[in-house]
Parts: structure tokens; sequence; C-alpha cells
């Protein structure tokens, strides 16, 4: 996210839309690391931190980010993408936004 920063430092809004693996069975669903708002926050930049669950009432991670974008009128969408796999990441493909997103599209690693 560092990527991002500049131009995060400027925005009237950052949204952190955090996504998390569904539970399995009865247990708890695993919190993801809010670290990102803190991290953020660090440099200056408040946040509105939102977690979401993949696979709720069937829409996919690029969908409900692609949503997400589009409800809070979004000028620049910043996904981040592990070094391992950066084509593929929590169930989405990055092409997949790529060919969908309504606003500016900055992957950071």
């Amino acid at each position: 996210m560092n990527d991002a920063l500049p131009l995060l430092r400027d925005a009237e809004f950052v949204g952190v839309l955090a996504f998390q693996a569904a539970a399995e069975g009865e247990g708890p669903n695993p919190m993801p690391p809010v670290s990102i708002g803190a991290h953020l926050a660090l440099h200056g930049i408040e946040t509105s931190y939102q977690r979401a669950v993949q696979g709720v009432e069937g829409m996919s991670v690029a969908d409900a980010l692609l949503n997400y974008g589009f409800e809070s009128k979004a000028d620049l969408t910043v996904a981040g993408i592990h070094h391992a796999v950066p084509l593929l990441h929590g169930g989405f493909t990055v092409r997949e936004l790529l060919g969908a997103m309504m606003s500016p599209l900055l992957l950071a690693s």
C-alpha cells in the first residue's frame, strides 16, 4: 500500500474493504488484519474500515469490490496483491477487476 500513499494523503475519503474467508463449520470467522488502517493512520490518513466475508450472498470478491467502489463514488481503487500469486488473490482474479473497473485501479504489493 505504500505505493498509494502520495495519492491517499490528498483524498477526501479513504475506505478500506478487507476480505476474509467464510467460516468453516460452526467456529467464528477469523478477523482479517486491521493493521492497514493503523499503517495509514501513521501516515496521517484517516480511513473508514469495513470487512466483508468472501462469497456471502453469492457475490465474488471482485464484484463486492466493484460495488463498494461504485457505492462510495471512488475516484481510485487500490488493491493489494501478493507476490506469490500475482494474478490470483483471495478467490478473484486481477483480470476480473481490470475488465470491469469503473475507476482507475492501482495494484499495490
